[in-house]
């Protein structure tokens, strides 16, 4: 199985990443670089209201279950209203491959796992953007060129530098 084969699992614990090239900045990257300055703005800006309303979300859906799970139906009190929705789980195709036989089954039959590959979903997109300090950023940044920019980069004024990921699917 490829679940217990080293040597197999190594491929997908590691996906391999192509080569980046360097393109001409484009209308939707810096559409792209614009949205992903003023995304880490907020999120620095507003990072004690986002923790706080990860907080609260994460109390509000234990105490949701728990209402479920004490009423078994939905209810309301004139504020709030909980809907129950019971619904029939999924088919966990892999328990049902595995009970099957797994890949020595097929592997038995003349096949391959690999045959088995779903078509979609199979790529991600990842883009890093360099973001400067805070001061940098807000102040000298905003409304300056490309070049511009560039230039003061290669004269060594980026001591200030971080790199952000966000992740598109």
């Amino acid at each position: 199985m490829i679940a217990q084969d080293e040597e197999l699992r190594q491929e997908f614990l590691e996906p391999a990443q192509g080569e980046v090239i360097t393109v001409q900045p484009t209308q939707e990257m810096e559409e792209l670089s614009e949205l992903q300055q003023r995304l880490a703005h907020l999120e620095d800006a507003h990072r004690d209201d986002l923790e706080e309303i990860a907080a609260i979300k994460k109390k509000s859906d234990s105490l949701k279950k728990s209402i479920a799970d004490h009423y078994n139906c939905s209810v309301t009190d004139g504020k709030v209203t909980i809907q129950l929705i019971n619904r029939t789980p999924t088919i966990d195709y892999r328990k049902a491959y595995e009970y099957l036989g797994g890949d020595q089954a097929v592997l038995d039959r003349g096949g391959s796992p690999e045959s088995f590959r779903r078509e979609n979903n199979n790529r991600q997109s990842t883009s890093n953007m360099e973001l400067f300090n805070e001061r940098i950023q807000t102040q000298h940044w905003q409304g300056v060129d490309h070049e511009a920019r560039s230039q003061a980069e290669t004269d060594g004024q980026d001591d200030d530098l971080r790199l952000v990921s966000l992740s598109v699917r």
